[in-house]
């Protein structure tokens, strides 16, 4: 658990870095272009993360795992083969894609905005970037097979400075054609730091690319890498090709300012709490399914959901808390009918990586076929819904994918307790009922003072009971730290 902390606070430093940026880049694109300006930016991003996701091939999970394998057993050249085949075939994958997306434009360009063709221009120029969309999760993946959380917040505090800067100088003169010109700069950007990154922690990983890419590795890493990925693709793609159609029911119902308003929302949670969790997520991953009993893959899984709950309870509430100061501050007026979006996308956001968390053995205890299952559920939760609840009236866009999310993590609770006999422990189940209620309390309460003051006062009992048996050693710390005798009755020395 300490590791798993301890881990996880170095990657906030990235985290951070790129939470800040995200906030940069939205008041100016707020500024610059408004909702209508926002939600087509939005429906954009949405499309290359799809097609950076099917260009990845879902190999990320199977190269953490195969580098972290080649690692242990000491065997320099299949690490070599490993990285450069999943960089070599994801390059290719990208390639394709990009010719599919210029010769496809204007009817992408129609499915995506409502029948507009105007827009075609924005998918040709973002074909440029495809291949570092690609290559860039693959990328990311060989840090975590390596075990390099520095150089990984390092690459994230690079970008972040990048997009900034990109975002300032080009954005405010250019419009909407800057704002396309950006995603394709910082993603070019972000794929050569990547590529530094891996040269300074395995200076041999891509030595001579990609002379290690061989008969060998098609044949075995490659195949290997391809059966592994398969869950990969499956949670992958199906996360982003449900947001992509879940934007473009908004835009084709109540048109792309109200996917502006959406987007204004779902940016916050995301940020806040996908980034939070997505060094606990990877790090859990690894250690339950390393762990060779039934017993200690619960006791892993438990201990990551404890700090998952955590996590997600603290983010939401503050998401919740200062929506108004967010707007405000950081978007613009124009953007005031999103606060009512903030509680139920945070929520979902947090249900969302929850299951993430708690479903992570599955791979390991039952195979594929329940993963398979998870992401195409995933897809047609979020399909369904759209279809059924958005028609509603604007005020439901954020139910599809909060009622998606609360499905999946009920479906990764049920998955792991019938595959694996896994069982949650009390004090997590009292944390989740607790932390519903707190959350709620926030949300109902938010628009006082005086509910502020009792939601914190709520937030405040909830933790101490979530911190638990970590209360004592984090108390002594302070203390030393302060110079203050601590609970043995010593000085603090300060050393």
């Amino acid at each position: 658990m300490r590791d798993l902390v301890r881990g996880t606070l170095l990657t906030w430093i990235g985290a951070g870095a790129a939470l800040l940026a995200a906030v940069v880049r939205g008041k100016v694109f707020a500024v610059s272009l408004g909702p209508a300006g926002v939600g087509t930016v939005a429906q954009l991003t949405s499309f290359t993360t799809l097609v950076g996701t099917v260009g990845a091939l879902g190999l990320g999970s199977a190269i953490a795992q195969q580098l972290a394998r080649f690692r242990g057993l000491q065997v320099r050249d299949d690490e070599r083969r490993v990285v450069q085949t999943a960089v070599l075939i994801s390059g290719l994958a990208g390639l394709a894609l990009a010719l599919c997306v210029v010769l496809g434009a204007g009817s992408l360009s129609r499915w995506l905005f409502g029948g507009d063709e105007s827009l075609a221009w924005a998918l040709q120029l973002l074909a440029i970037g495809v291949v570092f969309f690609s290559l860039g999760p693959n990328l990311q993946a060989v840090f975590s097979g390596y075990g390099a959380a520095y150089q990984s917040s390092v690459t994230d505090v690079a970008t972040a400075v990048i997009t900034v800067c990109a975002v300032l100088l080009v954005v405010p003169r250019f419009g909407l054609r800057g704002a396309v010109v950006t995603l394709v700069l910082v993603a070019a950007a972000r794929a050569g730091i990547q590529t530094i990154g891996i040269a300074r922690v395995e200076p041999a990983a891509l030595r001579g690319f990609p002379s290690a890419v061989d008969r060998r590795a098609i044949r075995s890493i490659l195949t290997t890498l391809l059966l592994i990925a398969a869950a990969g693709v499956a949670l992958s793609v199906s996360d982003a090709g449900a947001q992509l159609y879940l934007r473009t029911r908004i835009i084709h119902l109540y048109g792309v300012e109200s996917n502006g308003l959406y987007q204004a929302a779902f940016a916050a949670a995301n940020q806040v709490l996908t980034n939070g969790m997505s060094f606990v997520s990877a790090i859990a991953f690894a250690r339950v399914n390393s762990s060779p009993t039934r017993a200690l893959r619960t006791q892993a899984t438990n201990e990551a959901m404890r700090l998952a709950l955590v996590i997600s309870v603290l983010g939401t509430c503050a998401l919740i808390a200062l929506r108004d100061p967010y707007i405000h501050v950081l978007l613009s007026r124009e953007f005031l009918p999103a606060r009512e979006y903030f509680p139920l996308l945070a929520a979902g956001e947090a249900l969302k990586q929850l299951a993430l968390t708690v479903g992570m053995g599955i791979l390991t205890t039952a195979g594929l076929r329940p993963w398979l299952l998870q992401g195409l559920l995933w897809c047609g939760l979020n399909a369904g819904f759209a279809i059924v609840v958005l028609p509603l009236g604007p005020w439901a866009l954020p139910l599809p994918y909060s009622l998606a999310a609360a499905g999946q993590f009920s479906v990764s609770w049920w998955m792991m307790a019938h595959f694996d006999g896994f069982q949650m422990s009390h004090r997590n189940a009292v944390l989740i009922g607790g932390g519903t209620v707190v959350v709620v309390a926030f949300a109902w309460l938010s628009d006082s003072l005086g509910g502020l003051v009792t939601g914190a006062l709520l937030l405040s009992a909830w933790l101490w009971f979530a911190i638990g048996e970590y209360r004592r050693p984090l108390w002594g710390r302070v203390r030393r730290a302060l110079g203050l005798r601590d609970p043995e009755g010593t000085r603090g020395t300060g050393r």
